[in-house]
């Protein structure tokens, strides 16, 4: 370059704040764009013995795509007579650690019941059942193995290989009435309408005569489209809906629900 053509530029100096605003504007780029929070919905009609249905669950799961898919941190569900169209109950899932360990908030207004299961990060949960005004709470000891709730969903998909190729997946499955948790057992079901049909029972055999199975349905996404056995929601004081729960799913994440193979 000659230099009895070059005339350096001076370069204005800008103010103090529109540094910082392009500072940050720049960290913003370089951190990359939030991660956007998906939803997951679906709806399960509940049949107990006749082909009318008796109750609706209404589900909306909040969360993210994370390492190519959908991680949940907040599950929602609405339980309504279809009947009368009235809500007869509510669950709240949270997230805060193993998605086979999460946190419940279960209330049924009308059987003045609630369930509320909580961890102390220590390896301890707490539980806390109410009925009919009479409190009961427990302190529960837990390993990696034990399953809390609708943990058992994610329990499925974390061993879906495993469960197509015929094998089955022990666990420990927290009974929160007993303040207990017992040995369980995710039994693949061959030859059924499914794309991956499960049972879980208990692995004892004296428990074996007290529990019955309970049987799951998946498609080949990961998403529940079937349940039947035991159900959450109450027949009489004494005994719960056994239901056959059929599930559809409304919304879709924008991530698979199963960990790429």
């Amino acid at each position: 370059m000659s230099g009895a053509g070059y005339q350096p530029r001076l370069q204005a100096v800008r103010p103090a704040r529109t540094v910082a605003v392009a500072a940050v504007a720049a960290l913003a780029l370089a951190a990359g764009p939030a991660t956007a929070q998906e939803l997951f919905r679906f709806t399960g009609t509940a049949y107990a013995g006749s082909e009318q249905p008796v109750y609706e669950e209404q589900h909306q799961v909040r969360g993210q795509c994370r390492q190519g898919r959908f991680r949940p941190e907040q599950h929602e569900v609405r339980y309504v007579d279809v009947g009368s169209g009235e809500t007869i109950g509510s669950k709240q899932l949270t997230y805060p650690g193993r998605l086979t360990q999460p946190e419940v908030r279960f209330e049924l207004p009308s059987w003045q019941q609630s369930l509320v299961i909580t961890s102390s990060g220590n390896g301890e949960l707490r539980v806390e059942s109410r009925e009919r005004g009479n409190l009961e709470t427990a302190r529960v000891e837990i390993s990696d193995a034990v399953v809390v709730d609708a943990g058992f969903d994610h329990l499925v998909r974390q061993h879906w290989s495993t469960l197509l190729n015929g094998e089955s997946v022990p666990f420990r499955f927290l009974a929160p009435s007993r303040g207990e948790h017992y040995g369980f057992e995710l039994e693949p079901e061959p030859g059924n309408d499914y794309h991956l049909a499960v049972t879980i029972r208990p692995s004892g055999l004296m428990m074996r005569l007290l529990v019955d199975p309970i049987v799951l349905g998946y498609d080949r996404t990961g998403a529940l489209v079937h349940y039947a056995g035991l159900t959450n929601i109450p027949r009489t004081r004494d005994q719960n809906h056994e239901a056959d729960i059929r599930y559809q799913v409304t919304t879709q994440p924008a991530c698979p629900l199963l960990s790429p193979q």
